[in-house]
């Protein structure tokens, strides 16, 4: 996935560069796009995958509506947006959905 963006990426970064605009590579934009490149996208991949091998595809699939709640959070947290009434409902749904989804069933006693 993170060649495929790069190849269709080249394009637009040639256009960029081509009208004048250059990315000057310091020691702060180089470990950026290192993190971006490694951790956040190779390294969480692989461990997403590795989670869904262990749990199931069923299971952890569901964890995937946490991102919003936790971009949220960390918005609130390093951005300093501010926490509305509507952000706090949706995160509760969203919690009380993924509870729902996986809570197991408890099968009927069978009849003697």
């Amino acid at each position: 996935m993170a060649v495929a963006g790069l190849i269709f990426l080249i394009p637009f970064y040639s256009l960029e560069i081509s009208s004048g605009k250059f990315m000057t590579p310091n020691p702060a934009t180089i470990l950026s796009i290192g993190y971006v490149g490694i951790f956040a996208s190779v390294v969480a991949f692989s461990m997403w995958n590795s989670g869904l091998r262990q749990v199931g595809a069923h299971l952890g699939g569901q964890f995937v509506h946490l991102m919003p709640a936790f971009s949220t959070i960390l918005a609130v947290i390093f951005l300093g947006e501010r926490l509305h009434p509507f952000h706090v409902g949706g995160i509760a749904l969203i919690f009380v959905g993924i509870l729902c989804a996986t809570l197991e069933k408890k099968k009927p006693l069978a009849a003697a």
